[in-house]
């Protein structure tokens, strides 16, 4: 009987023994692919913008007027100090475009026109403060796509004509950011 409990206690400290064995660490080295896709984008002062989507570019305001003014003139004045401000990336081929105002045909001597009801106040919008260079519908400004912000400065010229009814004129200009 010794001898058989010996050899059982052999047999499970042989066992014992294979199993401690087996449960040594092992280890496997791998690794990790990461990856980031880059498109081209650009921000009008601080909020991005991919593609499609809308976006807040400013305001013209030409503030209170006497219904006689022959002129008024106003920037545009985005979140920016001055102007529209605009980061792209580079590379991004970025420009800026006025499509149109809500009543363009009614303009008459400007480009487009801000309406108190069935009455219009005449404008236009320029890339220049002298109001020498008229930015017609369509045409583009150029922004440099380095990553840092530019400035877009456009300047408004409303014009005055008699017989106009003091009120409120308003209208909504679409730009197009394109890159």
């Amino acid at each position: 009987m010794k001898t058989s409990r010996l050899l059982s206690f052999a047999a499970v400290a042989a066992l014992l023994a294979a199993t401690v064995q087996h449960a040594q660490a092992a280890s496997v080295a791998g690794q990790i692919n990461a990856t980031i896709t880059l498109v081209a984008s650009c921000q009008i002062d601080n909020a991005s913008s991919t593609s499609g989507g809308d976006v807040e570019f400013g305001t013209l305001d030409f503030g209170d007027q006497s219904a006689v003014f022959t002129s008024a003139s106003a920037q545009v004045m985005g979140n920016a100090s001055s102007g529209i401000g605009v980061r792209c990336s580079p590379g991004a081929n970025a420009t800026l475009s006025i499509l149109s105002g809500a009543h363009d045909a009614q303009a008459g001597v400007g480009t487009h026109a801000m309406a108190n009801g069935t009455h219009y106040i005449p404008y236009s919008i320029y890339t220049d403060a002298g109001h020498a260079n008229v930015l017609a519908n369509g045409a583009a400004v150029a922004i440099t796509a380095d990553g840092t912000t530019q400035n877009v400065a456009l300047y408004g010229l409303a014009f005055g004509a008699s017989g106009i009814v003091a009120g409120l004129y308003t209208d909504t200009l679409r730009l197009e950011l394109s890159f």
